[in-house]
C-alpha cells in the first residue's frame, strides 16, 4: 500500500464527489493522474478505511490532509443524501454481482479460483461497506443476496491469516472482516 497516492487519491475524489453524485456513471473516471481508481462510493469508503488503517504510518501533514477530505466528503454526501443513496444502490447490485460471479467462476476452475480471491474479495468488503453506511441497502434484494453470498462462501472458505497487506490489517478486524481471513478451499 502506498499511503500517501492513497491521500493524494481520497484528496480527488472528495474534490470530484459532487460531480460525481450528480452525474450517470457509477464508476467515475476522476481528475488528475490516469493511474487513480475510478470514484465510486464503495472505493471512496475503501480507501478511506484503508487509510485509518496505516494512521501510524502517515505523517503530520497527510492526517491532517486525509481529515479535511473526510470532512468535505461528509459535508458533500449530507448535501445530496438522496443522490449518493441511489448511487450506492447501484453500485452494490454491480459488486454483488461481481462477487457472485467470482463463486460461479470457482465452480469452474477451483484452482484458478483460490489465485484469484485477495483481489476479488474486495467486491464483498465494498459491498459490505456500501451497506453499513447506507443501512437501507440491507433490505434490498442486493443486500438479501450478499447474505446468500456470505452463507455460500463461509461453507466453501477455510479458516487462514489476513489476505491483504499485513499493514491493513488493523483496520479490518475479523470480527467484522471474517472473509478476509481464509480463502477457498481446494477440492
Amino acid at each position: 500500500m502506498n499511503a500517501a497516492q492513497d491521500v493524494d487519491i481520497l484528496k480527488q475524489m472528495a474534490a470530484d464527489l459532487k460531480d460525481y453524485l450528480l452525474a450517470e456513471p457509477v464508476f467515475w473516471q476522476m481528475q488528475g493522474s490516469s493511474s487513480y481508481p475510478k470514484l465510486s462510493l464503495g472505493m471512496l469508503l475503501l480507501t478511506q478505511a484503508r487509510l485509518e488503517a496505516v494512521d501510524s504510518q502517515l505523517s503530520q501533514t497527510q492526517r491532517a490532509e486525509r481529515d479535511a477530505a473526510a470532512r468535505q466528503i461528509d459535508a458533500t454526501l449530507g448535501s445530496w443524501q438522496v443522490a449518493a443513496e441511489k448511487k450506492a444502490e447501484r453500485e452494490l447490485h454491480t459488486r454483488v454481482n461481481l462477487w457472485q460471479q467470482y463463486w460461479d467462476d470457482c465452480n469452474n476452475d477451483p484452482h484458478a479460483c483460490g489465485e484469484q480471491y485477495k483481489h476479488d474479495v474486495t467486491q464483498r468488503v465494498i459491498a459490505g461497506m456500501l451497506v453499513r453506511r447506507f443501512p437501507r441497502l440491507a433490505d434490498t434484494n442486493d443486500g438479501r443476496a450478499l447474505d446468500q453470498l456470505d452463507r455460500l462462501a463461509s461453507g466453501r472458505t477455510v479458516k487462514q491469516g489476513f489476505v491483504w497487506e499485513a499493514e491493513l490489517q488493523s483496520g479490518f478486524p475479523e470480527a467484522e472482516y471474517s472473509y478476509l481471513y481464509g480463502s477457498p478451499a481446494s477440492r
